[in-house]
């Protein structure tokens, strides 16, 4: 690869761990490429078995995504814009009850880029 300062990162979303041939090609390549990292992501809970023989063969780190609170968007949003604690909480509240109609999830970094005016 040659360049300094830089790390190779692979994402796999929806990793076929249920099938033991898929499962094991993936293992092989990433024990194949250890100077690089992997960030599998799998939403089906039916997997655990699957995932738990996967993660122990590679030695992986499990986590777990889970919904940020209303007083977090508030108060990232405060800070971060320079509002009211009344301003923030009422576009925490719209953007809760966005999230919460699509059925998403976004941390309060996701709006780090959007300009107070947009957010407002």
């Amino acid at each position: 690869m040659g360049r300094e300062g830089t790390q190779i990162v692979f994402v796999i979303d929806g990793a076929p761990l249920a099938s033991k041939t898929r499962s094991d090609f993936l293992i092989k390549q990433i024990k194949e490429r250890p100077e690089s990292r992997f960030i599998v992501i799998t939403r089906d809970e039916a997997q655990i078995i699957g995932e738990s023989e996967f993660a122990a063969q590679i030695n992986a780190e499990h986590y777990q995504l889970t919904s940020v609170s209303f007083l977090e968007i508030a108060h990232f949003v405060e800070k971060n814009f320079d509002m009211t604690a009344a301003e923030a909480e009422v576009i925490a509240l719209r953007l809760n009850d966005t999230f919460s109609s699509f059925d998403l999830s976004a941390h309060p970094t996701y709006f780090a880029g959007i300009s107070k005016e947009v957010l407002a």
